[in-house]
């Protein structure tokens, strides 16, 4: 990232303890950063999934996915890479949203703490954000690796264990 107006790099900025316009460079990036964009997810009153993504000027429904955010273009660049769709099991899209996740955390304004929520219709939420034992499993079976496997029933059960979700319906073919 580079400022313009004062022309000092991102490294400069957080390494130069001499740096004269420190806090005109602050109040830059202050302008920069309060920038938003939202991804909202959810059902429409007759159980359909409703995806919509706005950058606090217009707000776009999505027909496939969405990232927003200083790392939604890496994040969107991974999913698309994985060709991330609506036919992939909640186990797979689950394993390549953390893995998108972790590939905008490249950028240097990309926080490492998240949220990840799974929402289906008519059940409760689920929390599947976090380093679970099993997320470190798959991180290190497919990294880089086909994810096809986590289509399968044996991959929803063991992701149903790990994040305590309990369905009253066999999920491993839902989609998300």
């Amino acid at each position: 990232m580079y400022w313009r107006r004062n022309r000092v790099s991102l490294d400069e900025f957080l390494h130069d303890a001499d740096l004269p316009s420190k806090w005109d460079i602050r109040e830059e990036i202050g302008r920069e950063l309060t920038r938003a964009s939202f991804v909202i997810a959810g059902f429409s009153y007759k159980g359909s999934p409703t995806l919509l993504y706005t950058d606090c000027e217009s707000i776009v429904p999505h027909p496939r996915f969405a990232c927003a955010g200083a790392g939604g273009g890496a994040a969107l660049d991974w999913l698309n890479m994985r060709e991330q769709n609506v036919f992939m099991s909640v186990p797979r899209t689950a394993y390549h949203v953390h893995e998108a996740k972790r590939f905008a955390e490249r950028s240097p304004v990309v926080g490492q703490r998240h949220q990840m929520l799974l929402l289906r219709h008519n059940q409760p939420v689920v929390s599947v954000g976090g380093d679970r034992a099993l997320l470190s499993r798959w991180l290190g079976e497919y990294t880089p690796r086909p994810t096809r496997g986590l289509d399968s029933a044996e991959a929803y059960a063991d992701f149903a264990k790990a994040y305590d979700i309990s369905d009253s319906i066999n999920s491993s073919t839902d989609q998300t």
